[in-house]
């Protein structure tokens, strides 16, 4: 009997102190940035999309071998529904984000592209920056989602 409970106990410590470490924290975090550029290119070579618990922007700007007077700046502004906001901030580990390097890969050379996430979380802000297309360990979720919002 003193078994059984000694298990029951170990098993709903360990479970409590799991759920602890994997949960996030939706409330903590206040933005969700998200962009590619391309040096090498023609056009609108520069893209961002910032994500808030209430809209998405979308700004686009030449970039690279571009005249800005032949392709200005622009922007729109959507409304994110809450259930996109949580969807976004549930695909990822807020803490491993913010151990991840600045920098990843060799971005944007060889006009391969550079890719970008940036996030604001509890007044930090970190930012990622890596090679176009490829996924930094643990943010391939977060990744899909960004990439099939734009």
């Amino acid at each position: 009997m003193k078994l059984q409970y000694y298990s029951i106990s170990i098993l709903l410590f360990i479970s409590v102190l799991y759920s602890c470490s994997s949960s996030k924290n939706i409330s903590s975090i206040t933005y969700i940035k998200h962009g590619s550029s391309f040096g090498m290119c023609h056009g609108y070579c520069f893209k961002e999309s910032t994500y808030t618990p209430q809209e998405k922007i979308v700004f686009s700007k030449a970039y690279g071998r571009t005249d800005p007077a032949e392709f200005p700046d622009k922007s729109d502004t959507l409304i994110l529904d809450i259930a996109s906001w949580n969807e976004l901030v549930n695909s990822f580990v807020v803490d491993s984000f913010f151990l991840l390097d600045k920098t990843i890969g060799c971005p944007d050379c060889a006009d391969r592209g550079a890719e970008w996430v940036e996030i604001m979380s509890n007044n930090k802000v970190h930012k990622v920056v890596f090679d176009f297309g490829k996924e930094p360990n643990g943010m391939n979720d977060l990744l899909k989602l960004l990439r099939e919002e734009k």
